[in-house]
């Protein structure tokens, strides 16, 4: 009977009573480059433009499929692609070309190796995989750099930089030596630490603490529902601060500006002053009938839930007068007349001020579980022509 050969690695397989006198030579084949090339070697394999095929010959002498490491080398353009052969079988691709590679077998599904990179993949037989798709905790000590979406289920620590193309998502805590530059939403269900720059341009949202010890730049909203520390620059969207964070209260050391909120609509009935939209309204068109100013968070959200006990929140309205004299009869919060109220000069207002912007601050401090005490005023601005 005639030797036979391995399905994967094409070991030869010598039938009893075969090769007598050279059982030796094949034996030392077989341990000596067959599984050598399986378990340790490296083979170049060279690209000249188009895609290539590894074939698997019923040999057990050197063959380029059967060893651990391809490093494609050469020329190739974009979409070309590495068949290896139907078998199961890991292997480490260095991609040494200017152009991404597809590794594959004849059918199924593939792994692109960027160009410049390295990959470990894993040939099923009938489909090409990444080895690893999942880790308990990643601790990277350099440079990270993930081309789409980030997602960790746990702890993600890196010593150096990292780079993200698109989302970010940290089921546990992230803590990064260098700096994070992210291209869409970093969010984080745990603690972020950042050793350098934190460059969103999306929106942050961390569920604990953020410490950043340098600058910070956010395109959309920043959200830390625990405390923040940020020992240099910040930038959110349009409006640029150097901000510190300290155990809960906000130190602003540069010019602070104020989001305004225009509304090109004439004030009547109940005015809905949203604060998580804005801090100031301003209705630039004159009034058409007195009106009540009802403050809340927004459309879903009450004052209750904005504010803790011991807090303070204050917001002003402009109103437009024309030649009628309209004005707040009542100050609501989360849609009740607020109680007690405190007016400035110890009057409520009983009309406003013709051919005048009347401002209208209000002060609201909680002293209990949908408890306020709130001041308020209401002061006239009229145009001087002189």
């Amino acid at each position: 009977m005639a030797s036979t050969y391995s399905t994967d690695l094409k070991i030869q397989l010598m039938a009893t009573g075969e090769n007598s006198g050279t059982w030796g030579t094949i034996t030392n084949t077989n341990l000596g480059t067959t599984l050598e090339e399986a378990i340790c070697r490296s083979v170049d394999v060279s690209f000249s433009g188009d895609s290539l095929t590894l074939s698997a010959n019923n040999s057990n002498g050197a063959q380029s499929f059967r060893n651990l490491r391809l490093n494609l080398t050469g020329t190739g353009s974009a979409g070309i692609s590495l068949t290896v052969p139907d078998i199961e079988k890991n292997y480490i691709v260095k991609n040494a070309l200017s152009t991404d590679v597809d590794i594959k077998n004849s059918s199924g599904g593939d792994v692109t190796v960027p160009a410049g990179k390295t990959t470990l993949v894993y040939s099923t037989g009938s489909g090409v995989v990444d080895v690893v798709d999942s880790l308990a905790s990643l601790v990277v000590e350099s440079t990270f750099n993930a081309g789409g979406n980030g997602s960790v289920g746990g702890t993600f620590v890196i010593t150096g930089n990292t780079t993200v193309s698109s989302n970010a998502s940290i089921s546990g805590t992230l803590n990064i030596g260098g700096s994070v530059d992210a291209a869409a939403t970093l969010d984080v269900a745990s603690n972020a630490s950042v050793g350098g720059v934190l460059n969103v341009t999306g929106s942050v949202d961390t569920a604990a603490t953020l410490d950043v010890a340098s600058n910070v730049s956010v395109g959309g909203t920043l959200d830390v529902t625990g405390s923040a520390a940020f020992s240099s620059k910040v930038t959110l969207g349009d409006a640029t601060s150097d901000i510190a964070i300290i155990n809960s209260q906000v130190e602003f050391n540069n010019n602070l500006k104020e989001q305004t909120l225009l509304r090109s609509t004439s004030a009547t009935g109940t005015i809905n002053f949203s604060l998580l939209d804005s801090s100031v309204l301003f209705n630039n068109v004159n009034a058409e009938a007195n009106f009540q100013i009802n403050v809340r968070g927004d459309a879903s959200t009450n004052i209750n839930n904005v504010l803790s006990t011991g807090q303070t929140t204050t917001c002003a309205f402009m109103n437009t007068n024309g030649l009628s004299a309209y004005y707040a009869t009542a100050i609501q919060i989360d849609g009740t007349t607020a109680s007690p109220i405190y007016w400035q000069g110890g009057v409520k207002p009983s009309s406003g001020n013709v051919s005048s912007i009347d401002t209208y601050l209000i002060s609201i401090t909680k002293t209990g579980s949908a408890s306020y005490t709130t001041i308020a005023s209401q002061t006239q601005f009229g145009l001087d022509n002189y």
